[in-house]
């Protein structure tokens, strides 16, 4: 949220530049709420409730409603950033499911700052680290809009948007498969691998053809 903030400021800064280049508008009005929508959700008090499919739940929810809106309204004549508006509705319903499934409801905005400085201070390196990696898996969009034409950019972008509606959808199959990985391996290692040669089949089957 205090990031979130921040970045606020800085797009109010930037909005004289941005009131000369309309077409970024719709983009930067998004950059705030994605960022604020996506990093709030209660996946830490699901893992600690161990309830983390929820979260996964929540994830497809958000993907189902982003890959929708973005196959139903979005089409070339569409103004750049409309993935991105998409992308926010899908992570705002996401954002509610997380929070209903862990505590029934939104929580309330509360600070206490002592506890965020010794919190931002135990564990900087880790906090700058994932700022970092953050940076650099989002940089190579503008990257493109740069080195290349915005029409390749936003191919690009729709391509990331369709992939990213299949991920959370791919990530549940192992969060599932896991306890059951355990259990046959508990029986023996023969056991583990005719389970995963079993479940595989139908899967290679679908790839090959």
């Amino acid at each position: 949220t205090i990031i979130a903030g921040g970045l606020a400021l800085f797009i109010v800064a930037a909005l004289p530049w941005l009131w000369q280049h309309p077409q970024y508008l719709l983009a930067a009005a998004c950059v705030v709420p994605l960022i604020f929508f996506e990093s709030n959700q209660a996946l830490w008090i699901l893992q600690a409730e161990e309830k983390t499919p929820a979260q996964y739940l929540a994830n497809v929810a958000s993907a189902v409603i982003s890959g929708t809106l973005i196959l139903v309204f979005i089409g070339p004549s569409s103004p750049a950033g409309s993935e991105m508006l998409a992308a926010l509705g899908g992570l705002i319903v996401a954002f509610g499911l997380s929070w209903r499934f862990a505590q029934r409801s939104v929580p309330r905005l509360q600070y206490n700052w002592k506890a965020i400085r010794k919190l931002a201070g135990g564990t900087k390196w880790l906090f700058i680290s994932a700022i970092v990696t953050y940076g650099y898996t989002r940089f190579e969009q503008p990257m493109i809009g740069w080195l290349r034409s915005s029409e390749e950019l936003g191919v690009y972008r729709g391509a990331w948007q369709i992939t990213n509606s299949v991920q959370p959808i791919l990530a549940i199959v192992p969060l599932l498969l896991y306890p059951k990985l355990v259990t046959w391996r508990n029986i023996s290692l023969a056991v583990l691998w005719q389970q995963q040669k079993r479940i595989s089949m139908p899967f290679a089957s679908v790839l090959l053809s």
